[in-house]
């Protein structure tokens, strides 16, 4: 249940956040909106594996494969730059 009550408070922030964009600038457009469904489920897929990740006591594991992939990150940049 604290999962999903991070995830209901987390997705009701961002929406409230999209409905003061849109009262400041007008409805969305589809563009937007696409864009908006992605987030959502960016958001979503996050809080879960979170609390997965944290719940299975895997934070030093997962701490040292975002290092790898960082560092891989950094190597294709790298490489794009030259």
């Amino acid at each position: 249940m604290i999962t999903a009550e991070k995830l209901f408070n987390t997705l009701t922030g961002f929406v409230a956040m999209n409905l003061a964009f849109d009262a400041k600038n007008g409805d969305p457009d589809e563009t937007i909106l696409k864009a908006r469904a992605a987030n959502y489920a960016l958001i979503r897929q996050a809080v879960i594996a979170g609390d997965f990740i944290t719940g299975k006591g895997l934070d030093k594991q997962y701490r040292k494969y975002e290092e790898k992939v960082d560092m891989e990150v950094a190597e294709i940049v790298s490489k794009q730059k030259n």
